[in-house]
């Protein structure tokens, strides 16, 4: 038995040493400091207060057109399906479509997920992720049509992702860049369907905990690949590392993504929820397999040496614990200290690049923002319009040096308002802020467990975002586009809920 090995043992009595030591006294109180923070009840009254579409949803005009226009493609597809519908039924072809977990409207979405972030980089297509999600979205109004209890109803969609949707489409019209503007907009329409279809579907936590199970395999097959790249060997690329002050440090890996950026914003982004899956197996044996395995991605988002990744993962590490359990933190904080000597010097190395100036790729940074700002100046109202095309049309009149040749602003916030002026960011940041508050709440409310640590997930996969977002443009890939539409989908799924169960 696991629990009665040696290791274990040893694990116990090392920890039960640590409980009396200065250390875990600090972390302890460090504990208790977060929690009454959480507890303040400014914060709480924010947190709990009901999103501003959740008043206005049920009485307006706006949300009346679109659950009409949607119902009426619904009353369409039925009227359409119904002669098909009674002239197969009994066909072995519907019998096959009923009974088999091929045919299941889920399982195709997920396995489609899936399949979105496996596929090699140079054997990929982002018109495969376009062509794949339009079929998706039509086997999803087809199964409405066949009267299947996903999400029918448009009211319960946020208004902060309809306005931010709108911004986009704007931002096109806006452009002078046209051509590459539509470009970028196909991948927003990838994104937004696929939010859109996530959060149709997670309407019960059976559904939860497959998606999970999909992502959770998602992860595992991407970081496996990734720590055979690390073995193997990456040669280091001086475009993605100034190789005079990490002189010691290997090539990063990218596993199926390209860039070893876009890895760690992928991992970043769906842990959280892959821990969910794996805290809420019942069976311990499972339970014990899957934290065992958590440690692969950790080891892949390691071997990325992504310093935004790394405090990213730290953020959302930490906001998952105090949500789920804030008598762990100190535990988790311990555990984080006493693994440092245990890490490559590489590693080390690369952490304690973390705002050096002398690095080329910070000092890079801060010269593409300022001519940012300065350009956002003159543009803020409109924004240059959707997509890289656009941005480097006006772009290099303000930057200079090296500077110049960015294809983005290296920081998500900055590039929704530079691309989609005020009402892009405005939008963006009240569908982030959504997020965060909803799924705090959810966290925090008294719920099962079950339901609960989807809220915590949400809520850590969110906070990872917004310091991702305030690093990298993580846009600039875009399966990492998809990934981030899929855990707003999750997290909005997740805060829906959690008010169900709440209400029952």
């Amino acid at each position: 038995m696991i629990y009665d090995s040696i290791f274990i043992s040893f694990l116990l009595r090392l920890f039960n040493i640590a409980k009396q030591s200065k250390l875990f006294a600090a972390a302890h109180m460090l504990s208790t400091a977060f929690s009454e923070c959480f507890a303040a009840r400014a914060f709480r009254r924010f947190t709990e207060s009901p999103r501003i579409e959740e008043r206005y949803a049920h009485t307006s005009v706006f949300y009346g057109v679109i659950n009409g226009v949607w119902g009426g493609i619904i009353s369409l597809l039925r009227f359409v399906m119904r002669p098909f519908l009674g002239a197969a039924q009994g066909s072995t072809l519907v019998r096959l479509a009923k009974t088999s977990a091929v045919f299941n409207f889920e399982n195709i979405l997920f396995g489609f997920i899936l399949i979105i972030f496996i596929i090699p980089h140079g054997y990929w297509n982002n018109m495969y992720a376009l062509a794949g999600t339009l079929v998706v979205a039509g086997l999803y109004a087809l199964s409405l049509a066949r009267g299947k209890k996903l999400g029918q109803n448009a009211r319960g969609l946020w208004l902060s992702m309809l306005m931010f949707a709108v911004a986009v489409v704007l931002a096109v019209f806006v452009s002078d860049r046209a051509g590459d503007s539509l470009r970028v907009s196909v991948f927003f329409i990838t994104s937004f369907l696929l939010c859109a279809a996530v959060y149709g579907t997670l309407t019960d936590l059976k559904k939860f905990h497959k998606l999970t199970f999909f992502l959770f395999l998602t992860v595992i097959i991407t970081s496996l690949i990734g720590i055979v790249q690390n073995i193997v060997g990456v040669l280091p690329d001086a475009s993605l590392t100034d190789l005079s002050l990490n002189s010691d440090m290997p090539g990063r890996v990218y596993s199926t993504l390209d860039n070893p950026n876009n890895f760690a914003e992928f991992l970043v982004l769906f842990l959280p929820f892959c821990g969910a899956f794996v805290l809420n197996l019942k069976n311990k044996y499972k339970k014990t397999m899957g934290i065992a395995l958590l440690i692969l991605p950790v080891l892949a988002l390691m071997y990325t040496y992504s310093r935004s990744g790394f405090l990213a993962f730290a953020a959302s590490a930490v906001v998952f614990f105090v949500m789920y359990k804030p008598k762990a933190f100190p535990i988790l904080v311990l555990g984080a200290i006493l693994m440092v000597p245990f890490l490559p010097e590489s590693v080390m190395s690369r952490i304690m690049t973390i705002g050096n100036l002398r690095d080329s790729s910070s000092a890079y940074r801060i010269d593409i923002w300022t001519a940012v700002l300065l350009m956002m100046k003159n543009i803020w109202v409109t924004g240059t319009g959707l997509g890289p095309e656009a941005f480097k049309s006006i772009y290099p009149v303000y930057a200079e040096g090296l500077a110049a040749v960015a294809p983005h602003s290296h920081m998500l916030f900055m590039e929704v308002f530079v691309e989609m002026g005020i009402l892009g960011i405005v939008t963006f940041f009240w569908l982030v802020i959504n997020l965060v508050k909803g799924s705090v709440s959810a966290a925090s409310q008294k719920l099962s467990d079950d339901v609960r640590i989807y809220g915590c997930a949400a809520a850590a996969s969110a906070f990872g975002i917004m310091v991702l977002g305030f690093a990298e443009y993580i846009w600039f890939y875009p399966r990492v586009m998809f990934a981030f539409f899929i855990a707003v989908g999750m997290g909005m799924a997740a805060v829906k809920l959690a008010g169900r169960n709440t209400e029952g």
